[in-house]
This record gives C-alpha cells, structure tokens and sequence, in this order.
C-alpha cells in the first residue's frame, strides 16, 4: 500500500513537471534549496562531513554551505523534469570531455568499468552517453516503498540507459561487458561490510566497496573514472572522462584492492576539490569516523 502511495506521488510529480519550462525548473529548484538551507535540512551532517575534508570553518570555501543547498534544490528539479527532457535538449545541455578515452578502452572489447560519484546532475551525464552512441547500464540497488521498475525506466529508461540491479548484478555485468558495453559503479558510498574494505579516503577511514576493482580484474576490463559537475550559469552541465586506471598488482590480494581503490577515491577526491559544492554533502559517506593510523 505505501509502495502505490509513494509511487503515485512520483507520477503525479513527473506530470507536473512535464509542464513547467527549464527556466521555472531553475527558479524552483534554487527556491527549494534556499528552503532547505533555512530549515537546516542535515545540515549537521553537511558539516560534519566538511570537517573531515577541509577541517576547520576557516578553510571551507566561500559560501559552501549556500551552493550546496542550491545545487541540491536543482539536481532535485532537474530530476523531475527529465523524464520529459527530450533527447536534444539534453545533448545542448550536457557537455563531455574525454570521449577519447572510452573509445579507446573500448577498442580492447572488454566493455568499461566506469567509476563514478554523486556529482553534478549525474543522470545528465548517463543520458547523454547513451545520446552520443554509447551503451551504458547503471548499478543500483531496488528502493523501499517506491515501484523500482517504473521510477528507474521513467528517468533513465526512457533515455535508453539500462539498469542493472545489484541482487544480480555480478552476472548481468559480465554479460555487458561481453556486449562490450559501459558499467558504471559508484565510489561515493558507504558499504556494508561485506561488500567493501576500510580505505583513507580524506584522511579517514571509510568503508569503500571493492566491487570496481574486484570485477574489473576478474572481466579483464578497462576502468575508467568520470564525473559531473554543473556549470556557473546553472542550466549547463559538464563531465570530465579520464584515461584507464592501470592496476597495480600485489602478492597479497587484499593490500592489492586497498590500494587500487585508493587511487580510485584519489581521482574522486581530487574532482571534490575542484567542484565541493557539487556532491550530496547529505549523505554518511563515513558512517563510522576513524583516525588513520600514521606509522
């Protein structure tokens, strides 16, 4: 019963949306962060997480607080709005650098593994993939309380991209991958124990899933980072795409993932730093805060 609510809510939203203009979808999403931002929505969190990367108050950059909110009120109105984005109005928007580098790792036919984060308006990017020619399927986990199936076939079906849901995801990737197709995997999450190892990431521990690393050495593939970021004028959208990460191999299996996926979260970090304003600040990317230990 709440899962029809829920989803009811959704469509009736969408429809809604469907009607407004991107400049209103703006307007409103910089309303709705400006909302938040008054009510202090997480704002906690925000600042706990802004402790652990940049330390003090003092060495936050100017006005982050503020263009986090507002980067969040529109990448939740962009959302809305994009099931009835069409497909040209997408490709103006969105801008990609380093195209190159996939076609050139795809020249291997071993597909992609690309890594990437909550940045920007990520599902910008993806779409826009998939506009320019490539075949791109997303990883992700079935929600609570929301029809899985019709929310992610609304935002990214419809523009072509394809989800792989994790309860299968192993063996629906290696089918992707001898399509030679892209998989995208996010790194900007907390795992759960059994998926992920504990690695520095900003000076602290965070529990990071090994799954990138892990499938990309068994397929043989390529992995590649990328990640969004949204443009000064608010209505434009960019995606950096970088070269191959070469692995580096260990005698001990597990010091090998560690410190491939530190190089992983070192291309996320070094983005971070660039574009702070443009993650979800929001979410308890280190759930439980522990010093790294200096030998």
């Amino acid at each position: 019963m709440k899962t029809k609510f829920f989803t009811f809510i959704i469509k009736s939203t969408f429809f809604f949306f469907s009607f407004l203009p991107r400049r209103v979808v703006i307007i409103l999403g910089c309303m709705f962060g400006f909302l938040l931002r008054c009510i202090g929505f997480k704002k906690k969190r925000i600042i706990a997480n802004l402790n652990i990367v940049y330390g003090s108050k003092e060495q936050w950059p100017e006005k982050i607080i503020k263009n986090i909110y507002q980067h969040f009120g529109l990448l939740f109105t962009e959302i809305l709005k994009q099931p009835s984005t069409s497909k040209d109005e997408l490709n103006k928007m969105t801008n990609l650098a380093g195209l190159e580098h996939i076609d050139k790792a795809l020249e291997k036919k071993r597909g992609i593994i690309l890594i990437s984060g909550h940045t920007g308006n990520w599902e910008y990017t993806m779409a826009s993939l998939v506009i320019r020619g490539y075949d791109l399927n997303v990883v992700v986990k079935k929600l609570k309380n929301v029809d899985s199936d019709y929310l992610f076939h609304k935002l990214r079906g419809s523009k072509n991209v394809k989800t792989i849901y994790k309860e299968k995801a192993v063996l629906n990737i290696r089918r992707a991958l001898g399509r030679n197709e892209i998989c995208l995997l996010v790194i900007d999450q907390n795992s759960k124990k059994s998926e992920g190892l504990w690695i520095e990431h900003f000076g602290q521990l965070a529990s990071t899933f090994t799954a990138p690393y892990i499938l990309g050495k068994r397929f043989k593939c390529p992995v590649l980072p990328a990640f969004s970021f949204r443009g000064d004028n608010l209505r434009d959208h960019y995606a950096e795409i970088y070269a191959e990460i070469v692995p580096q191999e260990c005698e001990d299996f597990e010091d090998e993932i560690k410190l491939n996926l530190r190089v992983y979260l070192k291309s996320f970090e070094d983005f971070l730093l660039k574009h702070p304003e443009q993650w979800i600040w929001m979410h308890r990317r280190w759930r439980s805060v522990n010093k790294v230990t200096q030998e």
